[in-house]
């Protein structure tokens, strides 16, 4: 999270749902709560065994999601999305 502080001119931000110490859910609520303009530059990606939770919370961030394994064009595709968006 300390990279966000310094440079908050990301593109794009691909967050794994499953990650350490933190979690893209976590990672997503915080830049909600600092950085929100990031927060609508964030892609997520998951191994496709989300729990209901992590389901739930996917749908209600309305932030675009691909599942492990993911074709070269979906990341591409999410990745242009948030591109031409912003």
């Amino acid at each position: 999270m300390s990279i966000l502080g310094e440079d908050d001119g990301f593109d794009v931000i691909l967050s794994d749902m499953d990650m350490l110490p933190m979690s893209g859910a976590d990672l997503y609520r915080a830049l909600v709560e600092h950085h929100p303009a990031l927060s609508e530059r964030v892609v997520f990606v998951t191994g496709g065994g989300a729990s209901k939770d992590q389901r739930d919370f996917l749908i209600g961030t309305r932030r675009p999601t691909i599942s492990k394994p993911f074709r070269p064009e979906e990341l591409t595709g999410a990745i242009s999305a948030i591109v031409r968006s912003g």
